[in-house]
């Protein structure tokens, strides 16, 4: 009997199911970040292959959620996809960047498969005319008189 397929394989993927990964993280933020950078410097061609692996998956993922949206954009209907972009409906995009991470596309093609209508394909030109109209870029405007 292995490991994977017997008894205690079982028993691993039934506490696997009761364990909430998230909070333990954000419990123990520091030392799971501290183990990750230790397992990266003593595993560096694997970390390498590691990423290359995923930004392949990404890739795929980012294309067929663009053939899903319709290769265009929704409001000029622009289909270059060098200059396409996922737009947040309700703005505060850059918000759930940060806290989704390196699984973004995966979670945005999922939200689109289940008709949450939260997500829609701009061009450039259209997200970044968007984002003055709705005010969404303030942190980046330029204050007046110079205060840099």
């Amino acid at each position: 009997m292995t490991y994977k397929t017997g008894t205690w394989g079982i028993q691993a993927k039934e506490r696997n199911k009761t364990r909430d990964w998230e909070s333990y993280y954000l419990a123990n933020k520091e030392k799971c970040i501290a183990r990750a950078k230790k397992w990266q410097a003593l595993n560096p061609d694997k970390r390498r292959q590691y990423d290359r692996n995923y930004l392949l998956k990404a890739l795929g993922w980012k294309k067929e959620l663009f053939q899903a949206m319709g290769d265009k954009c929704v409001k000029c209907g622009f289909s270059d996809v060098h200059a396409l972009q996922v737009d947040h409906v309700n703005g505060n995009g850059r918000n759930e960047r940060k806290r989704v991470g390196y699984r973004y596309w995966l979670k945005v093609l999922d939200s689109f498969k289940k008709n949450e209508n939260q997500y829609q394909l701009l061009c450039a030109n259209c997200n970044v005319i968007k984002q003055q109209e709705n005010n969404e870029r303030n942190q980046y405007t330029v204050r007046k008189g110079g205060d840099n």
